[in-house]
């Protein structure tokens, strides 16, 4: 990254040629919430992705937590809980699948489902796109905000790449400013 006299990274345009996306069905999603979210802040999904949370939450609600409360249970009853490292390991699994239940409802509660493009000839959420940046092909999805993985090349609408592509046909060439 670019950096100016204070040593902070800059911006810098980036030109980039759209060549053409394919709409797929998406794989497997990592979900990366932030902390910081505001209140009542409307989550965007796709259906899948929707239908992947859901089901993981059915999946704490109806054995896994349950089996965590029960591996605490036999830890506690294994002796002196001060120094058992089963009964230390049990209550963090617990905490963490009640933590998760608690973020996946409250994701579930605000979501709003995204539908994937069915144009052919404009690009959308749903669409496999095909760029060109400074030379180099690059192939990335574009997926709802919350779905957004770059390492996976899953990228949000709502992120300044996504944006400056949503609605661009094939051919067209756009400019992005990127951090």
């Amino acid at each position: 990254k670019a950096k100016n006299r204070y040593n902070t990274p800059t911006k810098s345009a980036h030109h980039i040629r759209f060549l053409g996306y394919e709409t797929k069905g998406l794989s497997k999603t990592l979900f990366i919430i932030s902390e910081y979210m505001k209140p009542n802040q409307k989550i965007q999904l796709t259906l899948q992705a929707y239908n992947e949370l859901k089901k993981e939450l059915e999946e704490i609600k109806d054995t896994s937590l349950q089996a965590a409360i029960n591996r605490v249970s036999l830890a506690r009853e294994s002796g002196d809980i001060s120094e058992n490292s089963e009964y230390d390991a049990a209550q963090d699994e617990l905490a963490w699948f009640s933590g998760r239940l608690e973020e996946l409802s409250d994701i579930l509660n605000r979501s709003t489902i995204v539908e994937n493009t069915k144009s052919s000839t404009e690009v959308g959420v749903g669409s496999i796109v095909k760029i060109e940046v400074n030379g180099s092909l690059h192939e990335f999805t574009i997926v709802g905000e919350w779905e957004a993985d770059p390492a996976a090349k899953k990228i949000s609408q709502e992120s300044p790449l996504g944006k400056a592509l949503m609605g661009k046909k094939p051919g067209e060439t756009v400019n992005v400013e990127a951090p």
